[in-house]
């Protein structure tokens, strides 16, 4: 009996999500490669070339598969994605969609040809799927499959969520299995042994309700089961000792969760056997409510580098009534007191500026916040990306900031278009633009002070504002690269 399965992951070369799918087919008997199309650019997607095209056609008829599966994120790739699905139509294979996209859009994924999706959390779902294709028999009837009969969408029933994080399974760190279409080759070599740094995650879900983030709209198709779980510790040390043995230029950690994990027992015995049995520095994401002293203090104390804390706005408006966001401002800067006073090395602060729901006073408002946070910080500016099926999308509409036909313009446009929302147009009010820039240099000991007097006069600064960002980016970008040889030539103590 054929047992082969493909799953195609697009500009994610590293696979958090897959690699889960891949551990539940293995374990099933099954024999699954994972194929990661193109590398993954923060600033511009690079579509997929006609070559690869012909190289991801033949590597599949060799595979043989019984199914392809799709791993969909977002819009941001969805031209791609199209032709991958083509491509694979044409080699006369059976495919399914999976992934947050098509979880809350699946006519996204029938439009573009598909033949099924797998919606909410994939790992036994796409086990039964895999046994019905295999034995013959239709998967129509199988929870968690989304298809189309006689034009009419059909949604079956959801698999309740398992009870505990480790029972999705532990993703191997690497393996043989794992090949690369990129820059008109096949890299027949998982990229994960390549890198410097590992991709984890130590979490299932989010406990907040950020508007402008699936993690809540997907949390909705769970009402009344427990959706936000952490890894047991063992779990998780697992997958970590897996890639310290396998990377061997490994240096540093990277956890992807939404939110990392704040419960003091867990804390105490991650801390405890980190630092002892993997002994790098770490990053990780962190919330304003979430951080705690004794929290921050540990992690520093086992080899938390970095964290990134989403502020996202100084106006109390935009976080409240637009991106659903409750902590005040009094509690931001209780967390930045905390993070100072514990010594974390790098603090990054997270914005969303220059969007349409954002007025010149609610960026002064976000100018005034950076003054009073506690340096040194560094901050990731950027603008707002409308996923579709999140709640920013919805009201949005009701504003009348956009009507659904142009929302559905931005959101499956090109990915030159998507990007260029997300990163923030540079708009074309010279005020907005010098107090966006006030704001990027609040971040720089050389010029935080200076734009108090710079804030007093737009026009008879905003030239020397605009001089003092180009001199500021090229000190970030040292920094960026001393922060990289820091991190590549420290191992913590043992």
């Amino acid at each position: 009996m054929n047992k082969n399965v493909v799953l195609i992951s697009f500009y994610n070369p590293k696979q958090i999500g897959v690699k889960y799918l891949e551990a539940a087919l293995k374990k099933s008997g099954y024999n699954p490669t994972i194929i990661a199309i193109k590398k993954y650019n923060s600033k511009h997607l690079n579509d997929i070339t006609a070559k690869e095209i012909n190289l991801l056609k033949e590597l599949i008829r060799k595979i043989n598969p019984i199914f392809v599966g799709f791993s969909v994120m977002s819009s941001f790739n969805l031209e791609t994605v199209k032709k991958v699905q083509q491509a694979v139509k044409e080699c006369g294979f059976l495919t399914i969609w999976g992934g947050v996209l098509v979880t809350l859009i699946p006519k996204k994924a029938f439009e573009n040809g598909a033949d099924y999706v797998i919606s909410g959390e994939g790992e036994e779902a796409i086990v039964q799927f895999a046994d019905s294709i295999a034995s013959g028999n239709s998967p129509d009837n199988l929870p968690n499959i989304i298809y189309y009969k006689e034009n009419k969408l059909i949604k079956n029933e959801l698999l309740p969520l398992k009870e505990t994080a480790d029972e999705y399974g532990l993703p191997e760190a690497c393996n043989n299995n794992r090949i690369l279409i990129d820059n008109n080759r096949i890299i027949y070599k998982d990229q994960n042994l390549n890198s410097y740094g590992y991709e984890i995650s130590a979490t299932r879900g989010c406990p907040f309700s950020c508007s402008y983030c699936s993690s809540v709209n997907l949390r909705r198709l769970y009402t009344g089961q427990k959706y936000v779980k952490f890894r047991s510790v063992e779990n998780l040390m697992s997958e970590l000792n897996d890639a310290k043995k396998h990377i061997k230029k490994l240096r540093f950690i990277h956890f992807w969760d939404e939110i990392f994990p704040d419960d003091k027992s867990w804390i105490d015995e991650f801390t405890s056997r980190y630092k002892n049995g993997i002994g790098l520095p770490f990053e990780i994401w962190g919330h304003p409510l979430k951080i705690k002293e004794y929290t921050i203090m540990k992690l520093v104390e086992a080899g938390l580098f970095e964290i990134t804390v989403g502020i996202q706005s100084g106006s109390e408006y935009i976080r409240r009534d637009i991106f659903n966001r409750y902590e005040t401002e009094q509690q931001i800067l209780k967390a930045s007191k905390i993070l100072q006073s514990c010594g974390v090395p790098n603090i990054v602060y997270d914005f969303m500026l220059r969007h349409p729901f954002e007025t010149l006073e609610d960026l002064k408002k976000s100018y005034e916040l950076c003054m009073k946070l506690y340096p040194p910080f560094s901050l990731q500016l950027h603008g707002l990306g409308f996923l579709p099926g999140t709640d920013i999308c919805q009201i949005a509409i009701d504003k009348k900031i956009y009507s659904e036909e142009e929302l559905n313009g931005i959101m499956f446009g090109n990915s030159d278009t998507i990007y260029k929302n997300f990163w923030g147009n540079i708009n074309n009010n010279e005020e907005i633009n010098f107090w966006y820039n006030l704001i990027y240099l609040t971040q720089f000991n050389g010029y935080r002070n200076k734009t108090k007097l710079y804030s007093s006069d737009f026009e008879k600064y905003k030239i020397l504002v605009t001089n003092n960002v180009k001199a500021a980016s090229k000190i970030e970008k040292f920094n960026y690269y001393l922060k990289k040889s820091k991190i590549y030539f420290s191992m913590i103590k043992q």
